[in-house]
C-alpha cells in the first residue's frame, strides 16, 4: 500500500537481464562450435560414455541458440567419444556426466556450459554469442501519483511494462506486465513514452532492444 505520510521519491529501474531481444542479435556459429567442441572434450577427458545434456531454464532467453547447441554439442560428442550413449532422467542406466547447458547476461549475451561428473565440476570458457550494450534511461522521470487517488487502497508501488527500446532511444509497444490499477497503469505508460534512453548497441551501431522497466511513482 502506498505511504502517503511520507515525500516518496522512487526512481524508475530498467531491467534487461530476462527480456533482451535475441531478435536484436544475429548469433556467432563459431562461437556456438566453439564451446560445443569444447564441452565434449571436457567430457571425454571424464572417461565419460554415458552422457545427460539439461537446457537449463535461463536459455528461455534464446531459446534457438541453446537448440542449436545442444545440437551442435551431441553431434561433437560422438565425433569424440566412441559409442556414446545419451541418456535421460528416467533412464535405468546412470548417466557418466551431466552437462548443463544456458545462458548468461553480461554486457551482451554468452553461451555456457558445464560438465558435472560425481563432486568434480568442469566449466569451458563462456562464448559470446550476441555481444551488444545495453540501453541506459538518460532522461527517466517517474509519474507524480495522482491526488485522487490518494485515498484509495492499491496494492503496491510499482508499475512493470515491457518495452521496445528503439535505436533512436524511444520506448514503443509498452506492454504492461504487472500493474496497480487501470489509471495508474496507463499513466505509468505515457510517462515511459516520453522518456529517453541512450540505445542498446552492437559493434558500435545503435540496435532496437525488448527490456523490462519497472516505474515507481512519486507522491507528496
Amino acid at each position: 500500500m502506498l505511504d502517503h505520510g511520507h515525500i516518496l521519491i522512487l526512481s524508475a529501474v530498467l531491467s534487461v537481464a530476462a527480456f533482451f531481444s535475441i531478435h536484436a542479435c544475429e548469433p556467432t556459429p563459431s562461437a556456438v562450435g566453439d564451446l560445443a567442441s569444447q564441452t565434449a572434450m571436457a567430457a571425454a577427458r571424464r572417461n565419460a560414455h554415458r552422457i545427460r545434456t539439461v537446457i537449463l531454464p535461463d536459455c528461455s532467453l534464446a531459446a534457438e541458440i541453446c537448440a542449436e547447441f545442444d545440437t551442435r554439442l551431441r553431434a561433437k560428442l560422438e565425433q569424440t567419444i566412441l559409442g556414446v550413449q545419451f541418456v535421460t532422467s528416467t533412464d535405468a542406466i546412470r548417466a557418466d556426466v551431466q552437462i548443463n547447458e544456458g545462458l548468461s547476461i553480461a554486457g551482451g549475451i554468452e553461451l555456457r556450459s558445464e560438465v558435472v561428473g560425481g563432486t568434480q565440476l568442469e566449466t569451458p570458457e563462456k562464448r559470446y554469442v550476441c555481444a551488444a550494450t545495453f540501453p541506459r534511461c538518460l532522461v527517466c522521470t517517474p509519474p507524480l501519483f495522482p491526488k485522487e487517488k490518494k485515498n484509495e487502497k492499491i496494492e503496491g508501488t510499482m508499475v512493470k511494462l515491457l518495452a521496445t527500446i528503439t535505436p533512436d532511444g524511444r520506448a514503443e509497444n509498452v506492454t504492461v506486465v504487472k500493474g496497480l490499477d487501470k489509471d495508474l497503469d496507463i499513466i505509468a505508460i505515457k510517462a515511459v513514452q516520453g522518456w529517453h534512453f541512450s540505445a542498446a548497441n552492437r559493434n558500435e551501431i545503435p540496435i532496437a532492444t525488448r527490456v523490462q522497466l519497472e516505474v515507481a511513482f512519486r507522491t507528496f
